[in-house]
């Protein structure tokens, strides 16, 4: 399974605007076919540390989800996938995309519209990041801020479709430490850590984020 670990530092990149993904035309006869291949693009800009290539799978990524939902305008994945790309292809700008971010944050709702459960509640997961680490920016708009009775409320939602997934359970244990509960964050992080599959089936995102739960433990009992 795979998961959203450019949440973590999309709040820190705001542009002005995005370019227009370039068309990428697979040849595609289904719109499952479109719907893969945009996850695989995801994949490829999440495993590459060269911005130029990050940039270039996830909008080629984007370009996909938009072929797939020209086909089938409730495709649930599409729209996931589509938010994935974008946020992977935030990652890679030095000043901030507001008009990506919205759009970005618009298809994540999009998706809880038609299919909430869509990968573990990876889009109530997506947002409650969001909502933890936004900063107040009034480029931003109202709408994106950091407001973490929102980042709770999405929190919950992610854990109650997938209690035993280790990102949702580590969204909780941050938002457990921004708020001083310390001894609940680390439940969560020790809890998160038991979830993770062996080290031999974690993916580089997945790798990455399982370093970062344990700092987050140390972090936690130091404070108790």
């Amino acid at each position: 399974m795979y998961k959203l670990s450019f949440i973590f530092i999309i709040i820190l990149i705001f542009t002005n605007c995005t370019p227009a993904p370039k068309k990428a035309d697979c040849g595609c006869k289904f719109k499952k076919d479109l719907l893969v291949l945009a996850m695989k693009k995801s994949i490829a800009a999440e495993n590459t540390e060269d911005l130029r290539k990050k940039s270039i799978y996830a909008r080629d990524g984007i370009a996909l989800a938009n072929q797939c939902l020209l086909r089938n305008k409730n495709n649930v994945g599409c729209y996931y996938y589509r938010a994935v790309n974008r946020g992977l292809d935030l990652q890679t700008r030095t000043v901030a995309v507001k008009k990506g971010l919205h759009e970005m944050i618009a298809d994540f709702n999009k998706v809880l519209e038609l299919g909430p459960r869509y990968d573990d509640g990876g889009a109530y997961l997506a947002l409650g990041y969001v909502y933890l680490k936004a900063p107040s920016l009034p480029i931003l708009g109202s709408d994106i801020k950091r407001d973490l009775k929102r980042a709770q409320a999405m929190a919950d939602q992610a854990l109650h479709i997938a209690p035993k997934n280790p990102h949702n359970l580590t969204l909780k244990g941050e938002i457990a430490f921004k708020l001083r509960n310390y001894t609940t964050a680390v439940t969560y992080f020790k809890k998160a850590l038991k979830y993770f599959p062996s080290s031999s089936k974690l993916s580089l995102s997945d790798q990455k984020l399982k370093q970062s739960v344990k700092k987050w433990l140390k972090k936690a009992r130091k404070k108790m």
